[in-house]
Formats: C-alpha cells, sequence, structure tokens
C-alpha cells in the first residue's frame, strides 16, 4: 500500500474515533453556540434545616474535600466543566457523589455524611439552550426555596399564642396579649397590660414631649390580623387607655407647652395600622415583630395646681389654699407603635 494511502487512512481512523469518543464524553461542549452569551452549567444545593441555597457554577474554585477508591485529599481547584452530576477539573473529572465536603462563602458547608439535610439538584441540559429558559429555571427555583423557607417559619400550624410584649418593659409596662386563630390568613390578637408610675413626677419629660414613668393605669390593645404571606401581615388595632398622673411635673394639656404642676384621669381611645412579621424557631417559639401608626383621642380630665416659671424650678400656685383649678380637655395626638413580642404557640 503506498505511503500517501495509508496516511489518509490513519487520518479518517483517528477522526472517527475522535467523533466517537467525543460523543461519549459527559464534559463535551453542547451542540448550541458557546460564545459569551452561554450561560454557566450549575449544580444546586439546597440546606434544609437552616434555609440556604448556594451553587456549585463552571469557573468557580472549587474548595472541598474529595474521597474516591480509599483516595481522600483535599481541593481547591477551579470547575472547567459541569455536566449532569460530573465535574471536569484540570483535566480530570469526578461525580459529584465523590465530593466528601464543599465549602461556600457564609459559612455554609456541605458534609456527604449529612446529606439527609441536603437537596441536590442536576439542572436538564435543556434550561442551558438560551438565557430565557437558564433565568426562568433559576427563578423558579428561588421562588420554591423562598416560599418553603417562609413555610419553615410560618406559625400557620398554631391556633393559639401567648406573647409577652418585650418592648412595652421601656416604659414601665407589663403586657401579654393572646391571639387566636381563626382561618388560614386571619387571626385576632388582643393585648393587656398595667403601666407602673415611679418617683420621677418631679422630672422633666422625656425630651419635653413624653411624661415618661408619671402615668399608671391599663392599656388594651386589640384587633384583626391578616396576613400577606406565611409570615408577614397587616393589622388594624383599637386602642384604649386609662391612665393616672397624680401631683406630677409635666406639659401635657398645658398651653404654650409650659410645665405645670397637675394631677390626670386620662381616658384614650384611638385606632392604628400595623405592619408585622410573625416567625416560629425552636418548634413552639414565636417572634412577633410589628411597626405602625395612627391616632388617639385623649380625653383629659385635668386637676391643675401651679405653673412652672420659666426655669421650670419655680412653681407659681394657682390658688394661695395650693387647691387645684379643674379642666376638661381632648386632645388629637399620633399614635406610634414599634415593638417586638415572644411567646409560645400551641
Amino acid at each position: 500500500m503506498k505511503p500517501a494511502l495509508k496516511l489518509l487512512l490513519i487520518f479518517f481512523f483517528a477522526g472517527f474515533l475522535h467523533f466517537n469518543l467525543l460523543a461519549q464524553n459527559p464534559f463535551r461542549l453542547p451542540d448550541f453556540p458557546t460564545g459569551h452569551q452561554t450561560p454557566r452549567r450549575i449544580i444546586l444545593l439546597e440546606r434544609i434545616d437552616r434555609p440556604a441555597l448556594v451553587k456549585i457554577s463552571e469557573k468557580m474554585v472549587l474548595h472541598g474535600m474529595l474521597a474516591k477508591d480509599s483516595i481522600r485529599h483535599s481541593l481547591s481547584v477551579q470547575v472547567k466543566r459541569i455536566k449532569g452530576d460530573s465535574l471536569y477539573l484540570d483535566n480530570a473529572g469526578l461525580c459529584f457523589r465523590d465530593l466528601e465536603s464543599v465549602g461556600f462563602s457564609n459559612f455554609i458547608n456541605y458534609k456527604r455524611a449529612d446529606s439527609l439535610n441536603w437537596r441536590v439538584f442536576f439542572p436538564a441540559d435543556s434550561i442551558y439552550r438560551d438565557y430565557r429558559s437558564y433565568s426562568s429555571y433559576i427563578h423558579e427555583v428561588t421562588r420554591q426555596f423562598k416560599s418553603e423557607k417562609c413555610s419553615r417559619f410560618s406559625c400557620q400550624s398554631f391556633h393559639n399564642i401567648i406573647k409577652m410584649n418585650l418592648t412595652k418593659i421601656v416604659n414601665a409596662e407589663i403586657a401579654f396579649d393572646y391571639e387566636r386563630r381563626i382561618s388560614d390568613r386571619w387571626t385576632f390578637e388582643v393585648e393587656a397590660g398595667y403601666q407602673f408610675d415611679s418617683d420621677s413626677s418631679n422630672s422633666e419629660d422625656f425630651l419635653n414631649l413624653l411624661p415618661m414613668y408619671k402615668y399608671s393605669g391599663i392599656n388594651i390593645v386589640a384587633g384583626p390580623k391578616f396576613f400577606l404571606g406565611k409570615i408577614t401581615y397587616v393589622q388594624l388595632v383599637g386602642i384604649y387607655h386609662y391612665l393616672e398622673m397624680t401631683f406630677a411635673k409635666s406639659t401635657v394639656a398645658m398651653p404654650g407647652g409650659k410645665y405645670g404642676k397637675q394631677s390626670q384621669y386620662r381616658n384614650d381611645l384611638g385606632v392604628a395600622l400595623r405592619i408585622g412579621i410573625m416567625t416560629k424557631s425552636f418548634g413552639s417559639m414565636v417572634i412577633d415583630s410589628y411597626a405602625g401608626i395612627g391616632l388617639k383621642f385623649c380625653m383629659i380630665n385635668q386637676l391643675l395646681y401651679g405653673t412652672y416659671l420659666e426655669d421650670s424650678s419655680n412653681l407659681h400656685w394657682r390658688n394661695e389654699d395650693h387647691s387645684p383649678d379643674q379642666y376638661f380637655v381632648t386632645l388629637i395626638k399620633p399614635v406610634i407603635s414599634l415593638g417586638i413580642k415572644i411567646g409560645v404557640g400551641f
């Protein structure tokens, strides 16, 4: 056989062999164009107990531990290609199941020994055909992950919840509430508390606006909640306060914002709109945080004994026998709600 013919047959055989080997290679390039617009292939991992969604993608540096055929060594190498559950690393191929551990950012670590706590997704080749398919797939996986994450923190499994309002302790008030589930999206909540005064009746009002620690009495807040999702809600509440202030120094109901020595018997009626997030943790523990705004009418029976002069230290008595003048005052005041409650559900 002539040398030229032999060389032609060798090239033909080599080309045929190369084509078949490439067809069997799981790391071969896809059938569609591979320009800079081609989505990078990925492997998605979802942690179940403490929800997190992470990925292994092409071109990323993989940090982990490989355990295969009784051989165990560390990895810190770039992922060249991904095909299904297979990864190509610097001319060496391995399956995902050969990875003993993988480290990700935010202190998230995958361990094969803890694989029952993980879900692993190997996207099909069809999602990489174009960015629309790829983006649609990623969006759907992320949406489902967020929905399941919220479900894990949802309190919808509880029919009764008892909570304590931690924020109101700052105002010397002890408040507890009871919440009852009516339907999947509706609950009804009632909060009752008692506010204590202190020995600071002659001190200045907080920021010259709030007479903190000078009132004592009961506070009642009640209203329905409507859950917009698994954990987020809006609530319309009615407010009733009965408060007493005894021989205290305050600017409340005083003209011109001056300080007066007074006693008060006060009834407040108001409404407020709140938005909040209520979640569960550690099984039956409930955390409820909220913020809101509203208006209230303050109906005050005021006994005014005297008025303080400019230096807020010298008291000018209204009457020589130090008896008070009585006034009935109605004020409209804003309601600003901001708080955290903690409790248990059952």
